[in-house]
């Protein structure tokens, strides 16, 4: 028997990329992958943007995209030219392939900041990097969903790296890195407009100011090749759609999606505070969030160590040189990349707890390199014990508090736990923090660490299988089943007085007539002897006194009517 883990120790150790490879391709199946299509598209962007994609194939138009067969301006087409594509590609349309293109595009990310790593410090480096990024609880989740803020906050990641990357490598190889951030930004543009573009380059330029190396940026090599590509990649969309729809493309996608939005978001109702997202973060970041606390403040310490006011002059003498000093170059990209990136979001008027997606990678790779010294050279042992030891603690004291507050809210009123949901929630959370406890005491490094990625997996399959059918059942399963019926005996469908719910969309696959309000005036109008209306179950009895009709079904949140009379 130990000769045969010996041999398992050497084979492993003699085809270390291959293992390393291996490993990343394991847990991306597990977190991105596994049970993918297991649940329904949720509402409200989920079946919104699957159903435009849907209808890129109805309607053969792949320059203007459309929702509920009207123009829609909002976003750019990769995505949803991504989209028609997976269900071309797999000949159907389900929640699988809905999702699988961000799931792809996720696992890209995984892959290049485990290369991004590797080339900078090591391999190990690398690996560590990758799975944290790949497990912490916003990019897990963001990455199982069909939403665009994946897509591009990987080409913003993508082109940033590269970017960056040219501070690594030869000289004689640096513009193939710099074509490659043209190349990504510009994917990033097609994915969700100028934020692709100003973003990376804001970093890397700011970057290349403080560091003196702005002119590597501007040689023409680099730029010439780079705006070729750039401009080849993202604008002969831009250009088609502006000939085929003209000022009205202009107006809305160009002024109001991009700078009205970024400086006054009144309109969407999409205001926070300044601080927004530093809250957002410290939930998104879980389980590394302790680590990542402790890895900046080392950072930091590291490069000032001498005297603060002393780091700029020797920024210059830290990017003189392509092979020494790796550490200093990795820490300061690093933070700058993470720094400007929350700045530039809090900065907009219009926030969203997803917009900060792009931070993710930058936190993985500082908090990766935390863990990389330690479990590699036995550096930040204090560090890394207090904040593993403080996650564990509020895993310890948060099981031992559910089991005895049982109940939990939601927009009906309080609900109860389900048993199964509630005993391995407490199981997982205490075998954690336990587990945890013991691996510091016994200084066992690699299980620790493999601890947090095993605790996020039992997270996920907790969440596949128990949380987010208790969220789709709070209503959205029963939209479904009325848009199903009316797609089944040919029926128009009309849904009153509560908004647009796309998953009525989504699976009845016709235009949905959306009455928003309680205009009883339009609902008479617009009714057919085929129509089915989907209202919310509370107003029935309003309603019975505006029109007659006949229920269908009586839900717990929604009813279906029909055979409806005029009066």
């Amino acid at each position: 028997m130990k000769n045969t883990i010996n041999s398992l120790i050497i084979f492993c150790k003699k085809h270390a990329e291959i293992m390393s490879c291996l490993c990343l391709f394991v847990f991306c199946y597990i977190f991105l992958f596994h049970q993918l299509g297991l649940n329904p598209l949720i509402d409200v962007d989920e079946t919104r943007y699957a159903d435009m994609a849907r209808e890129i194939l109805q309607k053969s138009d792949w320059i203007t995209m459309h929702l509920n067969f009207n123009i829609f301006y909002e976003k750019p087409p990769l995505y949803f030219w991504m989209l028609a594509s997976s269900y071309m590609l797999f000949g159907k349309i389900s929640e699988f392939t809905a999702r699988f293109p961000i799931a792809l595009t996720a696992s890209f990310a995984v892959f290049y900041t485990y290369y991004f790593g590797k080339k900078t410090i090591s391999r190990v480096f690398g690996l560590i990097s990758a799975l944290i990024l790949l497990s912490c609880i916003q990019f897990l989740v963001l990455a199982r969903v069909a939403i665009i803020d994946m897509i591009l906050s990987t080409f913003i990641m993508s082109s940033i790296y590269s970017g960056f990357l040219t501070y690594f490598c030869k000289e004689s190889n640096q513009k193939y890195y710099w074509w490659a951030a043209y190349f990504f930004s510009a994917l990033a543009v097609l994915a969700k407009g100028l934020p692709g573009l100003i973003l990376p380059f804001a970093v890397m330029g700011f970057v290349a100011t403080i560091t003196g190396n702005l002119k590597k940026m501007f040689k023409p090599e680099n730029i010439l090749p780079g705006f070729v590509i750039f401009f080849t990649i993202s604008l002969p969309w831009h250009l088609a759609i502006f000939h085929k729809n003209g000022m009205a493309f202009v107006n809305d996608y160009i002024i109001k999606q991009h700078f009205s939005r970024f400086i006054d978001s009144k309109g969407i109702g999409r205001q926070a505070p300044l601080y927004f997202f530093l809250p957002v973060f410290a939930v998104g970041f879980f389980p590394w969030i302790c680590s990542f606390l402790a890895s900046t403040i080392n950072g930091i310490k590291h490069l000032t160590k001498d005297n603060i006011l002393s780091l700029y002059t020797k920024l210059k003498d830290i990017f003189a040189v392509n092979e020494e000093k790796r550490t200093e170059k990795l820490l300061v990209l690093m933070i700058c990349y993470f720094a400007l990136v929350m700045l530039f979001f809090s900065a907009s008027s219009t926030k969203l707890a997803t917009y900060i997606l792009p931070l993710y990678p930058a936190a993985a790779l500082l908090t990766g390199y935390y863990w990389y010294q330690f479990i590699e050279n036995g550096k930040n042992n204090s560090g890394i014990k207090i904040s593993t030891g403080i996650f564990s603690v509020i895993l310890l004291l948060a099981g031992v508090a559910a089991i005895f507050i049982v109940p939990v809210l939601n927009n009906k009123g309080i609900v109860f736990l389900s048993a199964p949901l509630k005993t391995y929630t407490i199981a997982l959370a205490l075998i954690t923090a336990i587990a945890n406890f013991i691996f510091i005491r016994f200084n066992k490094k690699v299980l620790l660490f493999t601890s947090q990625l095993l605790f996020m997996v039992g997270i996920l399959l907790i969440s596949i299988n128990y949380v987010i059918p208790m969220i789709y059942n709070g209503g959205e399963n029963e939209l479904v089943s009325y848009a199903k019926f009316a797609k089944q005996y040919n029926k128009k469908l009309i849904t009153f007085d509560f908004g647009v719910r796309p998953s009525t969309l989504f699976y009845y696959e016709k235009q949905v007539d959306f009455i928003k309000t309680c205009d009883y005036q339009r609902l008479k109008r617009d009714l057919t002897v085929n129509s089915v209306i989907i209202i919310k179950t509370e107003n029935l009895e309003d309603t019975a006194k505006n029109i007659k009709f006949k229920i269908v079904n009586k839900g717990k949140k929604y009813s279906l009517l029909s055979e409806i009379i005029s009066d």
